[in-house]
């Protein structure tokens, strides 16, 4: 009779979801975990995605032929996730990945103005006139900033 001793650990991989920057409430995360071919195979339970201390739901989806799970969980919150899994052998993997992409905080007006025209008697003008609108956001990344509502 032949045996074989465990000796690797799982592996985890996230896949970039290539999301720059999300207004959105949540956003879907996948990663997989493969475990060596000859090893003792990923116990389900002990997958785990954690912030700062809070579980996550995870979805799993096993592939028999390549003993592999790909998994996700829906984040929610910049930060840095724990994932977690163990085999049967109770050799453990742990990845850290950190998300920076959800922008909760509007930008902030700093200056509003209207230039090039002054008003007649009675407050209005008969030329085109030009807004100036000054402003600052904190995102990473963006790159121009509009109005929400046309004037």
């Amino acid at each position: 009779r032949s045996f074989y001793i465990d000796s690797e650990n799982p592996e985890i991989e996230v896949t970039d979801p290539g999301i720059t920057l999300s207004k959105n409430e949540k956003e879907r995360i996948i990663f997989t975990i493969t475990d060596d071919i000859n090893g003792s195979k990923i116990d389900p339970d002990s997958i785990k995605v954690m912030l700062n201390g809070k579980g996550y739901p995870v979805e799993t989806q096993y592939d028999n032929s390549t003993e592999t799970y790909t998994c996700s969980f829906e984040a929610n919150s910049n930060g840095t996730y724990i994932i977690e899994a163990a085999d049967n052998s109770e050799r453990k993997a742990t990845k850290e990945y950190k998300i920076e992409f959800f922008d909760r905080i509007a930008p902030q007006i700093t200056g509003l103005s209207i230039t090039d025209q002054t008003p007649n008697h009675n407050d209005w003008y008969k030329d085109d006139i030009n807004i100036k609108v000054d402003a600052d956001d904190n995102a990473e990344g963006k790159d121009k900033m509009r109005l929400a509502t046309p004037l």
